[in-house]
């Protein structure tokens, strides 16, 4: 019995060929790609050593918002250099100053804590993506925390 015969009775529909080693199997999902876990496994490593010796195409990339180069760096860089990284941290810190719009992320590790304001976006995401639960023991938790520092609870509307 050969490879082509345990796969007679079913419809050429049904069988894909494996993205990685080229091999016919029939899919368990509807966007499996690959015959095997080892054949998904290599396929991974492969896009990782492509990642790691920087051979993503450029305009796949992150764009520097100062110069617009392509960003390379890693660990969630957001400008290319370290120039633009000093020139976009001058601009924020100006903007900040003018009174204007400041980068929120940035506010909150300035005074190290929440606004009120800030925690109930906060719970209210975590309420639609994990549920009224989830977002009960965290108002709880916040709560008992404020308690403990003299403060007055949170209160959702």
């Amino acid at each position: 019995m050969t490879g082509n015969d345990l796969f007679a009775g079913m419809t050429q529909g049904e069988m894909r060929e494996c993205v990685t080693c080229g091999d016919v199997f029939m899919p368990r999902t509807g966007n499996q790609k690959h015959c095997t876990p080892a054949c998904t496994a290599r396929s991974k490593a492969a896009r990782e050593a492509i990642r790691r010796a920087g051979m993503i195409p450029a305009e796949q990339l992150p764009r520097c918002p100062i110069c617009g180069r392509a960003v390379t760096a890693g660990g969630g860089a957001i400008t290319c250099s370290e120039q633009c990284r000093r020139t976009r941290t001058a601009i924020m810190k100006r903007r900040a100053a003018a009174g204007g719009e400041q980068d929120k992320r940035l506010q909150v590790a300035q005074h190290g804590h929440m606004t009120d304001a800030q925690w109930l976006i906060v719970l209210t995401r975590v309420e639609a993506r994990s549920g009224e639960r989830t977002a009960s023991m965290m108002l709880d938790a916040l709560n008992a925390r404020r308690a403990r520092e003299g403060r007055a609870p949170l209160v959702r509307k």
